[in-house]
């Protein structure tokens, strides 16, 4: 894919007060926690396939001091390190981050994540045609090259989070509640509700005026609640197909769920509701979460179509759904 000689253009960007001629115009942010080897692949990858974009990268250590800056210090001299002496977890380490970023342009990467020949030129290609103050996702691949159905999605609700599941997205794939058909469908970007955290292109300056990631959440939602800002913003999510990363840590855990994981997320997505709508749309989706949680293990317990560690899941989604009500949030 061909590059232009000058890769954005004065009048694109909308939010446009930090716009610069002058490189770097393209800051890239990740956030390491106990990931140091896989910062090392990810920024080997950008180094092979982007470096003529002469990119500002800034990595951030979210105080898991597993060597990560010493390895960046005497591997990647240009890269800037930032250490937080807290784990601060995903969205406020890359806030951090992009506080130190000078680039009008603004690339937030996870560090399980490589980029493919051409995928940066193509966030940036079609970032020209696009509208005013668009955030950009790319079409993740497994580290075995298919394709990552976390990629995009439509935006949580209580009901589509308490449908969800890969025998009905298969069932019924073109359903609205997945938002997922048309965008991977197409080979042009698509104008989508949310896109992954894992790659997420927009202006730096768009990111500042929603506030960038909301600090409420350690991990998981972030970037469903920036996708959600970003669009009340009258400003536009995409998911462009063009753009292949891929994101080593995203293979669905389905075969063996992470009971933490499962929580963290419950957590992340009732805090999702109740900051961006109500106490009582979380525990809209707390009851529809219970009452699906249940009625797979009625269904599908007794034919035997459970495999021990997914009924463990569903029974872990009960006790979640259960101190969630004593709890309160």
């Amino acid at each position: 894919m061909q590059m232009t000689a000058n890769p954005y253009n004065d009048e694109k960007l909308g939010v446009n007060d930090e716009l610069t001629r002058e490189f770097p115009f393209l800051s890239i942010v990740i956030v390491n926690w106990n990931s140091k080897d896989c910062v090392r692949d990810c920024l080997k990858s950008i180094y092979r396939y982007a470096s003529d974009l002469q990119p500002e990268i800034i990595v951030v250590d979210s105080a898991s001091y597993d060597g990560c800056g010493e390895m960046l210090a005497t591997e990647f001299l240009n890269v800037i390190f930032v250490q937080s002496d807290e784990n601060l977890g995903f969205g406020r380490c890359n806030n951090l981050g992009v506080e130190k970023a000078t680039g009008s342009l603004l690339l937030l990467l996870n560090p399980d994540t490589e980029i493919k020949s051409g995928s940066l030129h193509a966030l940036i290609e079609e970032y020209q045609s696009l509208p005013v103050d668009s955030l950009m996702g790319a079409r993740l691949l497994n580290s075995d090259g298919s394709l990552q159905k976390t990629s995009v999605h439509a935006a949580p609700t209580p009901l589509n989070q308490a449908l969800g599941s890969n025998l009905l997205m298969r069932l019924f794939p073109k359903s609205n509640l997945w938002g997922t058909y048309e965008a991977y469908n197409s080979d042009t970007p698509t104008e989508v509700e949310a896109v992954s955290g894992a790659c997420m292109f927009l202006p730096t300056a768009l990111f500042r005026k929603v506030g960038g990631f909301n600090p409420i959440y350690f991990m998981y939602a972030e970037d469903m609640d920036l996708c959600l800002k970003i669009r009340k913003h009258s400003a536009h999510v995409y998911h462009v197909p063009d753009c292949l990363i891929t994101h080593h840590g995203g293979r669905s855990s389905s075969e063996q769920p992470n009971l933490f994981s499962i929580s963290k997320m419950r957590d992340a997505l009732y805090q999702y509701f109740c900051y961006n709508f109500s106490l009582e749309t979380a525990d809209r989706y707390r009851k529809l979460l219970t009452f699906a949680a249940i009625l797979k293990i009625l269904l599908f317990l007794p034919i035997g179509l459970f495999r021990p560690n997914r009924l463990k899941k569903f029974i872990h989604i009960l006790e979640w759904s259960f101190r969630q009500k004593s709890t309160g949030v």
